[in-house]
Order: C-alpha cells, then structure tokens, then sequence
C-alpha cells in the first residue's frame, strides 16, 4: 500500500485526499470469536497507511471477510492489548517481524469489533 490511494478496492472514507469511500486490503488474524485485528505495517514504511488515518477519523468501518461484509466499530489497541495480538501475527506471517526491522515506528493494530 501507499499514501497515494486509488479507487480501487476501499471501504473507508478517504478523509486526507476527499476521496469517495474506498476498500483496502489487509492482513487480518481473528480475536477471540468476535473481532479481528488489521495491521498498519506499510511493509515497514516509516509512515502509515493512508486508510489508518481514514479509520481513525471514522471509526465506523465495513469489512470484507470471505464472501460477507461486515460493519464494525475500530480502534486503535493500546500497548497492553497490541502485544499479544502483534506477537501472534508476526509468528503466523514472518514477514511482519521483517516489516518492524525496517521502520522506528510502532505499527498500529487495528482491532474492529462487531457494531451493535
């Protein structure tokens, strides 16, 4: 991903360029039974994500997992709760362990949880 967004696939609200609503990829791992987590790794760019800052500006979200769409409420976890999370996933997809080597930022987990 770059900051650069395209129309392409996006289900977030393109708040820093004005953007319709649009879809982004992500990794995701399951939480538990109810929610997932997305990762704003950038491949260890030393920015985030451009739909980071669109679901920090409006957390309401609607995922894509399998065939179905869900809607959800997100936030970003706080060090306690990222921890075990971000271990998780850096030992299911190496490659995110990788993507921490490269950048001095903390990448942010995402954590959605289902809307009421």
């Amino acid at each position: 991903m770059t900051d650069t967004p395209s129309r392409e696939n996006d289900s977030t609200d393109a708040v820093r360029i004005g953007l319709p609503d649009r879809t982004t990829p992500t990794w995701e791992v399951e939480l538990l039974i109810s929610g997932v987590a997305v990762f704003a790794s950038k491949a260890g760019a030393d920015t985030n994500p451009a739909w980071f800052h669109n679901v920090i500006a409006h957390p309401d979200v609607t995922a894509e997992i399998g065939p179905e769409t869900h809607a959800f409420r997100a936030h970003v976890a706080e060090p306690a709760e990222r921890e075990p999370i971000w271990t998780r996933q850096k030992a299911a997809y190496p490659g995110f362990a990788d993507y921490e080597t490269k950048t001095d930022r903390v990448i942010p987990v995402v954590v959605l949880e289902p809307a009421d």
